[in-house]
């Protein structure tokens, strides 16, 4: 479950890190710049801390203990997808 989680994660990462850099290939205006400022926090805050820490984080680590605690194959498999066994 770990292994898929973080699996996922990484190529979200490297798929859209491409796309962030390039807006820095171009100057910014300085209202582009504050939209992007006060865009970087908000989602710090919003996703950052109250999606993942508060929600997806101990909803995934549940699973995980959960997996390893009763591995099924068909939980393992999907694991990384967000399969709740629980439910």
């Amino acid at each position: 479950g770990f292994t898929g989680f973080t699996l996922l994660i990484g190529m979200a990462l490297y798929r859209l890190t491409p796309l962030a850099l390039e807006a820095f290939e171009h100057s910014l205006t300085g209202l582009q710049w504050s939209v992007l400022i006060i865009n970087r926090l908000f989602m710090a805050y919003s996703q950052g801390d109250k999606g993942v820490q508060k929600a997806y984080s101990p909803r995934a680590a549940a699973r995980m203990k959960y997996i390893k605690e009763n591995p099924k194959t068909l939980f393992v498999l999907l694991a990384p997808f967000r399969f709740d066994p629980m439910k």
